[in-house]
């Protein structure tokens, strides 16, 4: 089992530094809204984009550590020795954790996006009040379509939409890796679903165990103190 914890502690430590830059993303998506100036807003941009590019090259590095572990772990049940079990274990634990990290983390980039676009819709809607859905992604899509009139607000929003489209391009790019690392977990996740019930299951167990003994010792002092007063 020593291999085993070796490459548990290793994926654990992966996971913590990609929580971190996870939880500095979101941060500095947040710090990126207020940023006042273009050097700001581009500081802010590139500081994202390093993040994001760390943080999806420690996931892949975590999920092909969690793969490789998961081949070490025979599929039959019943065949598990200790051992096996241990690492199953062990393999679950770290692969839901590793799937609430990433849909914290997908979460963030969705919630940026969102915002990314509701901004380029008010800088379309300033040039023209009349404009769809479809020309505010035109717009994302295309920036060059924002110049409806030879007006410095045109300018100045064609410039705005042009830093944005590439930063959502940069984003959506993103997002779809992610998307393929939840593919990649799909599997693991379906030959491990009975054994994070039964876990699940164990928890609750114990929850209840745990209940049942308070409910039992409150009882037993409720009965002590009579007894004193009694005596």
């Amino acid at each position: 089992l020593k291999k085993v914890f070796k490459k548990v502690e290793s994926i654990r430590k992966r996971s913590e530094e990609k929580r971190i830059k996870v939880k500095q993303l979101g941060e500095n998506y947040d710090e990126s809204l207020g940023s006042v100036g273009p050097k700001n807003k581009q500081k802010q941009g590139k500081e994202s984009e390093t993040l994001v590019d760390a943080i999806n090259t420690t996931a892949s590095s975590i999920r092909d550590q969690l793969q490789s572990l998961h081949k070490e772990i025979p599929h039959d049940e019943d065949a598990l020795m200790t051992n096996d079990r241990i690492k199953k274990n062990v393999h679950t634990t770290l692969l839901e954790d590793f799937i609430e990290l990433m849909q914290d983390y997908q979460n963030k980039q969705n919630k940026h996006n969102g915002i990314m676009r509701k901004l380029i819709k008010e800088q379309v809607e300033m040039v023209n009040p009349n404009a769809t859905e479809e020309d505010v992604e035109k717009a994302i899509e295309n920036p060059q379509i924002i110049f409806v009139a030879d007006t410095s607000k045109a300018q100045e929003s064609y410039n705005y939409i042009q830093n944005k489209h590439t930063e959502i391009l940069k984003l959506e790019k993103s997002l779809e890796e992610v998307h393929q690392l939840f593919v990649d977990m799909a599997v693991l996740v379906e030959e491990q679903s009975e054994t994070i019930t039964r876990i699940a299951f164990q928890v609750a167990n114990v929850k209840k165990d745990i209940i049942a003994a308070t409910d039992e010792l409150k009882e037993a002092n409720k009965i002590q103190r009579r007894r004193c007063n009694v005596m």
